[in-house]
């Protein structure tokens, strides 16, 4: 059976990792997403993530550096997404 979104339910889905780091000078936080996204809500989630990482991930010498997988995850979630097909509605058999 194939995978429904963790956010719609909607198929087909993919599973899907996304990150975000955020960088305080001294310390960073790092935040993680996967599961079965579909092709609109994986396009949604890498572009938050990679929007937030490159704008507040380079504070911080250690977080500086971890910033570059970040946005590596997030852009090979966005090419992964691509590669899905549009979510078809759900349609109901019962008239």
């Amino acid at each position: 059976m194939e995978a429904r979104c963790v956010v719609c339910g909607k198929r087909p889905a993919k599973l899907i990792k996304v990150e975000r780091n955020v960088g305080m000078v001294v310390l960073r936080t790092a935040h993680r997403a996967d599961g079965p996204f579909c092709r609109e809500h994986a396009l949604a989630a890498a572009k938050a993530n990679l929007g937030r990482t490159l704008v507040t991930g380079w504070w911080g010498v250690e977080s500086f550096f971890l910033n570059f997988k970040a946005i590596a995850t997030d852009v090979a979630a966005m090419k992964s997404a691509h590669e899905l097909p549009p979510a078809e509605s759900e349609q109901s058999d019962a008239w």
